[in-house]
């Protein structure tokens, strides 16, 4: 890597998976990643979240200072606090395998790879941002991103979780809403969720 003129290393680091999976989580529901290359380069990952919500703060807190970087916490005038990480490789790999900008987000591929307890953490985090958990067993989850709202489906579906999703307009932009309940083994199928489609082959 070259900076003024000379040359320096970055040492390469690692992250727990179980880390990451919670990472993961917060950053695909209420982060954002700005990377602009060199001569201007700044690379940087800010997780942000309403004091008014201090049990999740203090989570996402306790998640970004669990990574192997330097974090740096402000306190904004609206009443949210942020937390930001600085470091070039981290900053390109979560653009990457995240998407960039809240209609784009998805979940990286590796995460579908993971087992249970990795998934179940991951869930966890993510509907801790932008989910609202109505019961101990049924929760809600919603985004912008149609790619991300499938991979939380696709997340909860392989922990056993029955779900549904549904989408409206909200101020212009469509919202994702994915159902998610555990409550009961079985699932009723009901006549708005069927339709009928063209099909030519074998099944």
């Amino acid at each position: 890597m070259y900076a003024n003129g000379g040359t320096h290393s970055v040492p390469l680091v690692s992250i727990p998976y179980s880390d990451l999976a919670t990472f993961l989580g917060y950053f695909v529901s209420e982060g954002n990643c700005y990377v602009r290359p060199y001569p201007h380069a700044a690379y940087r990952i800010t997780i942000g979240q309403s004091k008014k919500n201090p049990v999740v703060s203090e989570k996402i807190k306790r998640s970004m200072q669990a990574l192997p970087f330097n974090v740096t916490r402000f306190d904004r005038k609206d009443d949210v606090v942020t937390w930001t990480i600085s470091n070039r490789r981290f900053a390109e790999w979560v653009k990457e395998n995240c998407g960039d900008g809240c209609q784009s987000k998805k979940i990286p591929d590796c995460v579908y790879e993971w087992g249970p307890t990795l998934l179940g953490k991951f869930l966890e985090a993510a509907i801790d941002g932008d989910g609202h958990r109505k019961t101990a067993n049924y929760a809600q989850y919603y985004s912008s991103s149609k790619e991300l709202a499938d991979g939380i489906q696709a997340v909860a579906l392989a922990l056993g979780y029955k779900t549904v999703m549904g989408n409206s307009l909200s101020k212009g932009t469509r919202i994702y809403c994915v159902s998610l309940n555990n409550r009961t083994k079985t699932f009723a199928l009901q006549p708005w969720s069927l339709s009928r489609e063209y099909y030519k082959g074998k099944v």
